[in-house]
């Protein structure tokens, strides 16, 4: 299990799991999908029949990717939290899916590690000045 924290977020990543602590303290917790569309998904992504990775990369790269853009936290994660998935009417929830399977996949390509991405994501970063 490891544990980091990417903005305002922790997360506690395990071998088949994914907890998401938001700042206001709710929790999101995820597990690879035992559907067919989801392996379908996983393989498409570059995780051939590893769901259990495909899972931790993605709910970590929600939290990559918000970070990145200077989001306190994901979108995708404070709507899970609240319930409110369903609730999209501008297209922006299902954005930020699409482009976290877009990072994933070209990470992926690269053999770039996500986790390990993460972890050096919570280092305090040098600032040129």
């Amino acid at each position: 299990m490891k544990r980091v924290r990417i903005g305002c977020t922790s997360i506690e990543i395990g071998h088949d799991y994914v907890t998401s602590t938001l700042m206001d303290g709710k929790v999101v917790e995820a597990m690879p999908h035992d559907t067919a569309e989801y392996a379908a998904t996983a393989a498409r992504v570059g995780y051939g029949g590893d769901l259990a990775a495909m899972n931790r990369d993605h709910e970590l790269t929600h939290h990559l990717l918000a970070d990145a853009l200077g989001l306190v936290e994901s979108p995708v994660m404070r709507a899970v939290a609240f319930g409110t998935w369903q609730h999209d009417p501008c297209g922006l929830l299902q954005l930020e899916e699409e482009a976290v399977l877009a990072v994933q996949r070209y990470a992926r390509a690269l053999k770039i590690d996500l986790i390990g991405l993460g972890v050096q994501a919570q280092q305090p970063r040098l600032e040129l000045v």
